[in-house]
């Protein structure tokens, strides 16, 4: 049943699906406008989302309504669109009023992702911050902690920006 609804729906409204992917959990408004701002016909792809029940929206904005649509998605997403949308959702989080320190890894991690290497420095500080002042934070962290130290592996980043992350995990 899924794949089949995930099967009806194409043109805008599966680009726009595709680039909310990047996205788990709730996406608020503001988040829908930075990543879809290239999509001219936004409201119509977004209705077919809704109509066809892949999306759902509530108070805090719109979410898959299984997360299976939106990983599908997501392996959908050619590499140069998902660094745009990935780079969009980094400066979204990043720059969100109250940004705490998770908050500020995740943003870094999904710049990181992006191709935006000056990210490097506010992983590793975040990351320290949260060891080191916030231990409390320190195990919602570890899966971001996790990914960016993987991405940094993959990217042949030295050991040295590597450590506090190995460090977090220690």
């Amino acid at each position: 049943v899924q794949k089949a609804r995930l099967q009806r729906i194409s043109g805008d409204a599966r680009e726009l699906a595709r680039v909310f992917s990047v996205q788990a959990g709730a996406i608020p408004e503001t988040l829908q406008e930075a990543l879809a701002a290239h999509l001219p016909k936004r409201q119509d792809a977004l209705a077919s989302l809704l109509e066809h029940e892949i999306m759902t929206c509530d108070a805090d904005g719109l979410r898959f309504t299984h997360e299976q649509f939106r990983l599908s998605l997501l392996g959908e997403l050619d590499a140069e669109v998902k660094r745009r949308a990935l780079r969009a959702l980094g400066q979204h989080l990043l720059a969100a009023e109250g940004a705490g320190t998770l908050e500020r890894l995740t943003a870094a991690t999904h710049l990181f992702e992006s191709g935006d290497t000056a990210a490097v420095r506010i992983i590793a500080e975040a990351s320290t911050h949260i060891t080191l002042r916030e231990p409390d934070r320190l195990a919602p962290a570890i899966p971001m902690i996790e990914r960016a130290l993987e991405l940094f592996r993959t990217a042949g980043r030295p050991l040295r920006e590597q450590a506090p992350l190995l460090a977090a995990l220690a």
